[in-house]
């Protein structure tokens, strides 16, 4: 079992964490972390004396290690944590829906994703359209916010 990294002055270090996906509340993170910037701008997290695994596990899928490692020490910064149990249920009712003949929906001009049931003539008719079969994924991208049934552009 691994220990967690405490500091000093800061103990535990809890940070709050959030969905990657809604941003809502995602629990704590506890022991000292660590972030990075990539060349791409993503910001990546660890806990200090993690940076080694960390970097091994992206050689093993081909990205380049992470340098420049720094200290987190504002308690107010949230840090990713993958998915909260609302969301994950809801990407499992959508993978769900798509195996049946459903299509996945994103919107152009705002954040909203979802699945268009398999009994929906648009999901029926895009299938046809494209000749992609359930349980193959397909995914159309709505250009303004009315067409996936909100009133006001964002």
């Amino acid at each position: 079992m691994a220990s967690i990294p405490v500091d000093k002055e800061r103990g535990i270090d809890p940070h709050m964490a959030y969905c990657v996906r809604c941003n809502e509340d995602n629990g704590l993170t506890l022991g000292v972390l660590v972030k990075t910037v990539d060349d791409h701008g993503d910001t990546h997290y660890t806990q200090r004396g993690s940076t080694s695994k960390f970097n091994r596990e992206r050689s093993k899928h081909g990205l380049p290690e992470l340098y420049n490692w720094e200290t987190v020490t504002d308690p107010s910064e949230r840090i990713p944590s993958g998915l909260c149990d609302k969301c994950e249920n809801e990407i499992d009712s959508f993978t769900e829906e798509v195996a049946k003949g459903g299509i996945y929906f994103k919107c152009a001009k705002c954040p909203t994703t979802g699945v268009l049931k398999h009994d929906c003539n648009l999901a029926k008719g895009v299938r046809e359209q494209m000749g992609i079969e359930a349980p193959n994924p397909v995914g159309i991208e709505f250009e303004h916010c009315h067409e996936h049934g909100v009133e006001k552009e964002n």
